[in-house]
């Protein structure tokens, strides 16, 4: 599996031939990705729906679904009146969990089917989506083993974010040096600790 992060809550996660695009974004100084190989698209609200190749798997409504091999788990949140989706995601033998661009707190129905994910991807950056404080507070719930920060401060983008080292000392765990790219399966899961994984903005 290889995940790349293309900015904001946009992330795409490859396995094999399958190609899994999450929050397509949609925003000045940020590159769209390239849709022309997409399995599956996922949209956590619907700012994102676009046109998408025809053969391209679109989530956008709460449920469950079986594409290409890939669990996909779409459950429903309102936040500030507005649904979201909040994705649980197995494949490899691992679950993934994507928050998208989300600012309210996630209630106990919604936790206890996140929890145990082995991968959890989540927006630090506060102004109009989690902050440091929250964002740990729902790593907290879940427990993941890898955290993929989101939606942060990063050069030569003009989104009004708070950087990535409030999030870090938040959590008490020192963020490794932004990754072009996470290649990882099962196995390479970390035990007995959790890491906080940033990627470059692609």
């Amino acid at each position: 599996m290889i995940i790349t992060w293309h900015g904001e809550s946009c992330i795409k996660i490859q396995s094999g031939e399958t190609v899994i695009y999450l929050d397509p974004i949609q925003q000045p100084g940020f590159t769209p990705p390239r849709f022309s190989k997409a399995t599956i698209v996922a949209l956590t609200n619907d700012t994102g729906k676009q046109d998408f190749p025809k053969d391209t798997f679109v989530v956008s409504e709460p449920g469950e679904y079986e594409v290409a091999q890939v669990f996909f788990y779409a459950y429903p949140w309102y936040d500030n009146g507005d649904r979201r989706n909040i994705f649980s995601i197995e494949m490899e033998g691992m679950t993934l969990v994507h928050l998208g661009n989300i600012h309210e707190s996630l209630g106990d129905d919604v936790l206890e089917n996140l929890e145990g994910a082995d991968v959890v991807m989540v927006p630090v950056g506060g102004q109009g989506v989690y902050d440091a404080k929250k964002a740990s507070e729902v790593i907290a719930s879940i427990e993941p083993r890898i955290v993929i920060p989101m939606s942060y401060s990063v050069k030569g983008v003009d989104v009004k974010r708070d950087t990535l080292s409030p999030f870090a000392k938040e959590m008490g765990i020192s963020a490794s040096e932004p990754l072009d790219k996470l290649k990882m399966s099962a196995r390479d899961l970390p035990q007995g600790e959790m890491r906080i994984l940033p990627l470059v903005k692609q």
